[in-house]
């Protein structure tokens, strides 16, 4: 099984930006992967916060961007991050996300 470690700060900020006003919000993680005795370890050092203007919703779901998304992608690259998307549901009920 994996683990996904990040700083209580990152943490924090990703938390409220995921849970403080309603609706569905979405980030990515930024990690570094170690695999110590074959299992990987995410160890987060920082996270990008999509905008909600970067988001759309149609009556297939939300869709990010495209060029904010290969922006992301672009910075993880060059890096040699891992990118986790993280999302919440925006509402009162927890529900997996559809699969389609």
């Amino acid at each position: 099984m994996s683990t996904i470690r990040m700083p209580e700060d990152v943490h924090a900020r990703v938390h409220h930006y995921l849970f403080s006003q309603p609706g569905e919000h979405f980030a990515f993680l930024r990690a570094r992967v170690s695999v110590p005795a074959g299992t990987p370890i995410f160890l987060v050092h920082d996270a990008a916060l999509i905008p909600d203007g970067d988001v759309t919703v149609s009556k297939h779901g939300w869709e990010l961007d495209p060029n904010v998304l290969v922006g992301i992608v672009n910075e993880a690259i060059r890096a040699g991050d891992a990118l986790i998307e993280v999302h919440n549901h925006g509402g009162s009920t927890p529900r997996p996300s559809r699969l389609e």
